[in-house]
């Protein structure tokens, strides 16, 4: 009888893995270690100390583990019993959706009190409104997953046998030692490919004219003698010549822009391109333009009258 079971079941199974399987797993492994390798590549950043890595921990070695699982359940098992783990995105879905509909909410009653800041903005919403499709996204893609394994399951229900989820044995051994060696070496091209990156950028720069700036995008054109330097978390601290006009028109060109006014006093310049030397104190301005946008996250840029200089940078 138990012959005449395992017969049915031989030929009610498929014989080969699931190419919608496959690629949601590749998937899946790709996400999870482009993670893990930007959280190796923080180690290796000019500016930033790896502090919230550290703490974070715990994450990225799961995502890891979740990696390495992924790749044994997918390819080192039986073909009927390889998957995708439907759980890990169902579980993603949840997150970027709980998460959208938490900003959603935050942005709907900031422009019930008529701020101006967010009407205007509206790349926040883009990005809110990107994870909720992603998240939703990722729920189906889930739900057809979840349904994929069950039917896969069937045949095995329907005789009272256990699916076969853990009876890899000895047969795919080689395939599980090579996996983790193939992933590291996956993590490393991603993390070195995030280091060479950020470091094509110089974290200091002085005196260098407008063509020559590895990010001209954001920057008048019409300046000169720029110098920079990249702070924390990615913060940046800018200054260059330009004209009032030029200054005026850049700030009237650029919708991220919400305010430019007149000085009222006076404004301080949080942070000179060099270090400031013992008993030297931060530079203020008192005649002159001040422009910026954001609030807990944006920017600033003051024009100098008395130099023609403008400063410029961002905070978190």
């Amino acid at each position: 009888m138990d012959n005449t079971n395992d017969e049915q079941i031989s030929d009610s199974v498929p014989k080969c893995r699931s190419l919608f399987a496959i690629l949601a797993g590749l998937f899946l492994i790709g996400i999870c270690l482009l993670f893990v390798a930007g959280a190796v590549s923080c180690f290796f950043h000019p500016t930033d100390p790896p502090v919230f890595v550290l703490i974070g921990m715990p994450f990225f070695l799961l995502l890891a583990w979740l990696a390495y699982k992924q790749y044994c359940i997918l390819f080192c098992r039986e073909p009927v019993a390889s998957r995708a783990f439907h759980e890990a995105y169902i579980g993603f879905g949840i997150f970027m959706v709980f998460g959208a509909v938490m900003n959603f909410g935050e942005v709907a009653f900031e422009i019930q009190k008529g701020n101006d800041a967010i009407q205007k903005n509206q790349t926040g919403m883009i990005v809110v409104t990107g994870i909720l499709v992603f998240g939703l996204l990722f729920l189906f893609i889930g739900g057809l997953l979840r349904s994929h394994t069950k039917q896969r399951q069937r045949p095995f229900l329907r005789s009272g046998q256990k699916f076969l989820t853990d009876q890899s044995g000895n047969k795919f051994r080689r395939r599980k030692m090579v996996g983790i060696p193939l992933m590291s070496v996956g993590v490393c091209l991603f993390a070195a490919y995030f280091v060479y990156s950020e470091y094509q950028y110089p974290v200091i720069g002085e005196h260098v004219p407008y063509e020559q700036l590895p990010h001209k995008g954001g920057f008048p054109p019409e300046g000169s003698d720029f110098s920079w330097r990249r702070g924390y978390r990615g913060t940046s601290y800018y200054e260059f010549t330009v004209s009032e006009e030029a200054f005026q028109h850049w700030i009237s060109s650029e919708t991220r822009w919400e305010y430019c006014e007149p000085i009222d006093g006076y404004v301080t310049i949080p942070h000179s391109i060099h270090s400031l030397k013992d008993g030297e104190e931060s530079p203020y301005i008192t005649d002159g333009l001040c422009a910026g946008y954001g609030e807990g996250k944006g920017g600033r840029a003051v024009f100098d009258r008395s130099t023609n200089r403008a400063y410029y940078w961002t905070y978190y």
